[in-house]
């Protein structure tokens, strides 16, 4: 008998957070489609009750979990049942993934398929991967690096630290099809960076920033001026979500308790 997926939640004062309206968003997934199914089943009844007015995926719904396949399929089959209110942003694993598949060039193409089945791609899986993003309409113009809702910016891995706000933009609007030049895992891009941006806890003065990507850095609650909900699911499981209201946040956590 499988055991049951349910959230722990904690609830925290956030006065930073001023959403233009209650915001849904979800972490990173890793393959975990059994808990996507059950945090989708929430998110149902969040729109329905109008308890909030948006849902947003922050990226990396891929990899290194049990299958990537169904959470890509549950991700575009929620967003084609709420067109105008599911943001699907990209993380490091799906530009991994597109470039893959995508890039212009020949060369950079190989450079991405070794580099993401490094990071848990699956390469044995390589027409029928790119078979699904069609038929699921999930090629590279329909993912977003970031959604911007009231003074909240939601972001896979996070911006550049302390930045103007034209500097913000600009970095925010890299393409999804941007490779890793050699800087490791915090490389300066919205989908990647790491190093300059967790040294903040208010990383963009006058917003509030919520992201994924950095596992050991997920504390539950926010940071001032940052919230992260990577809560680890590539290594034990477990996918942090969060209800984004003005002034508040409802930190879920989804896993096997």
């Amino acid at each position: 008998m499988a055991l049951p997926i349910s959230p722990y939640t904690l609830q925290h004062p956030a006065p930073a957070c001023q959403p233009a309206e209650p915001i849904f968003a979800i972490g990173d997934v890793h393959g975990h489609a059994r808990h996507l199914e059950v945090i989708l089943g929430h998110a149902t009844t969040l729109l329905a009750s109008g308890r909030v007015g948006r849902v947003a995926f922050l990226g990396d719904l891929i990899d290194r979990g049990p299958d990537s396949a169904s959470c890509l399929r549950l991700a575009a089959e929620f967003r084609d049942r709420y067109p105008e209110q599911v943001d699907i942003l990209a993380g490091n694993h799906e530009s991994l993934m597109l470039c893959s598949y995508f890039h212009a060039d020949p060369q950079e193409r190989a450079f991405a398929a070794f580099t993401w089945n490094h990071n848990g791609g699956d390469l044995g899986r390589w027409s029928e991967t790119k078979d699904l993003l069609t038929e699921l309409r999930l090629g590279p113009e329909t993912w977003k690096s970031h959604t911007l809702n009231g003074n909240v910016l939601l972001v896979h891995a996070g911006v550049c630290p302390e930045a103007s706000d034209a500097e913000v933009q600009t970095f925010l609007s890299q393409s999804v099809l941007q490779l890793p030049d050699g800087t490791g895992t915090s490389f300066p891009h919205w989908a990647w960076i790491r190093n300059g941006f967790l040294k903040h806890h208010t990383p963009w003065p006058g917003h509030f920033v919520v992201h994924g990507h950095s596992p050991w850095d997920f504390i539950r609650k926010p940071q001032n001026g940052r919230l992260n909900l990577d809560a680890g699911s590539y290594e034990n499981g477990r996918v942090g979500t969060a209800i984004l209201e003005r002034g508040k946040v409802e930190v879920s956590i989804f896993g096997f308790w």
